[in-house]
Formats: structure tokens, sequence, C-alpha cells
């Protein structure tokens, strides 16, 4: 198919498709499906070897990135466990702070809803 490959550019691709209607060419002409290189594809060129390099190196550093933010959040979230934990255990355990969070949001949804 005609530009199917974006990596490489269209003046190094076999133009020839085959889902490509046939040539009508009535008086006399040509009639069959054509190739503009003559199924011909030019070699690779240093360029895209060096576009290669460098999107290897792209996802590379993405890569390392990633990891880096999955440590650092890992980090935070275990850090954020202890703190909170000791809290929990200051307060009397995880239902009383459970019961707390639940009176204190049904008291904020009726204040919106009481009448001034």
């Amino acid at each position: 198919m005609i530009g199917d490959n974006f990596d490489i550019p269209i003046m190094y691709q076999d133009l020839a498709n085959s889902t490509m209607p046939p040539l009508n060419l009535t008086a006399g002409g040509y009639y069959g499906n054509t190739s503009y290189l003559g199924g011909i594809t030019l070699p690779r060129q240093p360029d895209k070897d060096k576009l290669d390099l460098i999107n290897k190196k792209d996802e590379q550093t993405k890569s390392t990135a990633k990891k880096i933010l999955a440590g650092l959040g890992a980090a935070i979230l275990l850090g954020g466990t202890i703190v909170l934990g000791q809290k929990i255990k200051k307060k009397g355990g995880i239902g009383k702070v459970l019961s707390q969070f639940w009176n204190t949001m049904t008291g904020k949804i009726k204040n919106i809803f009481k009448k001034k």
C-alpha cells in the first residue's frame, strides 16, 4: 500500500499496491498494475540508522524516568502508610477513625442543604 510504512520516506518505497486498480488506458496503452520504481527498493540510508538510535535512546530515557517515578511513589506511599498508621493508633483504632470521618462528612452534607 502506498505510504503504509511511515518510517521509510515515500521516495524509497516501492509504490506498487495490490489493492490499486489496473491502469485503464483504452487508447492502446498498458493495462495492468504498475510500479513506479519497477519493483526496486532503495537501500536504507544512514540517516535512518541515526534516527533509530535516537528513538532507542529516547525510549531508554522514558523507561528510566518511569522506574524512578515508580520508586519515588512507592517510597512516598510507604512513608504515608507509616504516618497514617501512627495517627490511627493515637485515635483509638480504624473503627473510630472511620466513624469520625463518616460523621464529619454527613455533617458537611447536611450543612449544604440546610436552609439559611
